[in-house]
């Protein structure tokens, strides 16, 4: 097995700098918890500031006329980011597990067939977590344990990672200073009984999960089944344009998020948060076909966006995905040629289809749009109807799916090969495009019938149908099409174009 590790040295600091909407900067900042320094950026380094330092310390570094911006931990945001880093990352391994709070563990030798080798698979994996914002320090070992320690230590071979590197108590570490041992390979040399009578067992059990000679089990992620984060603001943002950057961050995380799950979706829901964090204003974005990529989603949202009345501040933005679907990729055809450049342009023409409706939604509101939706009937009046929301075929339901075998015998009708080509072969029936409805009563001396009868007789459970319909000539020249029921009385459904 081949596990890859990645640890995020700066993990609390650009959790905090996402909270509040800030970009990595050089100006000095550092993350504070209890008045003590755990995190600094590379500005706050260059003033002296080390980790460890007390804010008073940190504080008085600032040279005058410097701001020293100072942010607090908070442990709740950073698990759910660690949490939504490991779901984005479930793309690259089935197998993905948590090492609190700085660190995930992905086994990736089951993955490098789809990949095609390690270096093509790790640069995919650095390449999200630059897109995400997130610096990290990828290793490989054969045991989690140990791709974790070579991760959080920085070094590439497990004989010389450094001692203070190992999860051991400040006294242990001082205890292995004073015996001369330095190096990860200077501690694995000695006794395993002697090493357990002087540190403990539990340091003994550790080396062996990093070795390999005890197991090192992990509780594999399950991926989070919903998609709701938000960004909490530091200053009040003025203006519609303003929203753009975050909304485009948070839409980077969800279109990672729906690839890693393998979900398009058909309905965004924003939120925008004014002073106390109180709900301000709603924004729902409903999409004509689930979607997964940026522009899709970023484009709609701006048009949704100039329609809705905002407060004058906003403190914070947040985003729900909702109408999951399983996602539906285009596949190619096998040989090029005319084929395939029909399927590329019939897939082209689908998109620009649903993007001209999502914008036509957006600036005339989903109400004005209407598509048409066949139903199961015989009677024409009754054959269609006009729905504002599409039918959702592969609704998304996080549950495992499980093929249950047939219990019952088909009772479907045989039907002979030649009757279906004959059928196939036949000529398509007539219909006109105009009808009206109800049908208009007409005498049949202004018909000239040209085509028919053609019988429709359905209904007979609820309501019976029974007519014979013709294609006919009005005495005004124009084609029409006409039926007559069984009380003989002649109706007007419908002209042709």
């Amino acid at each position: 097995m081949l596990w890859l590790a990645l640890h995020f040295p700066c993990f609390g600091l650009e959790v905090a700098e996402r909270r509040a909407g800030l970009q990595p900067e050089t100006a000095p900042r550092i993350l504070v918890r209890d008045n003590r320094v755990i995190h600094c950026n590379p500005g706050a380094k260059d003033i002296g500031v080390r980790v460890g330092s007390t804010l008073a310390t940190a504080q008085s570094l600032a040279s005058e006329g410097a701001t020293l911006e100072q942010l607090r931990e908070d442990p709740s945001q950073i698990s759910a980011r660690l949490q939504l880093m490991a779901s984005l990352l479930y793309r690259f391994s089935s197998e993905v597990s948590l090492d609190p709070p700085d660190a995930v563990v992905l086994e990736v030798g089951r993955s490098l067939g789809l990949f095609g080798d390690f270096s093509s698979l790790e640069q995919a994996v650095m390449t999200l977590c630059d897109q995400l914002g997130h610096q990290v320090v990828p290793r490989t070992s054969s045991t989690p344990s140990g791709a974790l320690l070579l991760a959080r230590s920085g070094s590439r071979q497990l004989a010389k990672v450094p001692l203070q590197a190992l999860p051991v108590s400040e006294k242990q570490y001082e205890r292995m200073a004073n015996m001369g041992l330095r190096t990860f390979s200077q501690l694995q040399r000695l006794p395993v009984r002697e090493l357990g009578q002087r540190f403990g067992q539990e340091l003994v059990d550790y080396l062996g999960r990093v070795d390999g000679r005890l197991p090192d089990p992990r509780e594999a992620l399950v991926p989070a089944a919903e998609f709701n984060e938000s960004l909490h603001l530091l200053d009040p943002i003025r203006g519609k344009q303003a929203l753009y950057e975050p909304m485009q961050h948070l839409l980077e995380e969800l279109c990672c998020w729906l690839t890693s799950c393998g979900l398009g979706a058909a309905l965004l829901k924003w939120r925008f948060l004014s002073h106390h964090q109180t709900l301000a204003a709603h924004m729902p974005v409903p999409l004509s076909k689930p979607q997964q990529h940026l522009r899709a989603f970023f484009d709609v949202s701006k048009l949704h966006l100039e329609r809705t009345a905002l407060p004058e501040d906003v403190l914070g933005v947040g985003l729900e995905a909702a109408g999951l679907e399983v996602w539906q990729s285009e596949s190619l055809t096998l040989f090029q040629g005319n084929l395939n450049d029909d399927h590329a342009q019939q897939h082209a023409s689908e998109a620009e289809l649903a993007e001209l409706l999502d914008q036509l939604g957006a600036r005339l509101g989903m109400q004005a749009c209407m598509r048409l939706q066949s139903l199961d009937t015989h009677i024409p009046e009754k054959a269609w109807a006009a729905e504002r929301k599409p039918r959702r075929k592969r609704p998304y339901t996080n549950k495992p799916y499980t093929n249950k075998p047939h219990t019952k015998r088909s009772h479907a009708r045989h039907i002979d090969p030649r009757q279906a080509q004959r059928q196939a072969q036949a000529a398509p029936l007539r219909r006109p495009l105009w009808l009206f409805s109800p049908p208009r009563p007409i005498d049949v001396t202004q018909l000239r019938l040209l085509e028919g009868p053609e019988r429709v007789q359905t209904g007979w459970w609820s309501q019976a149908v029974s007519r014979d319909y013709y294609v006919a000539e009005h005495t005004s020249g124009a084609r029409c099409w006409a039926f007559r029921e069984a009380s003989s009385q002649w109706y007007l459904h419908g002209y042709f174009g």
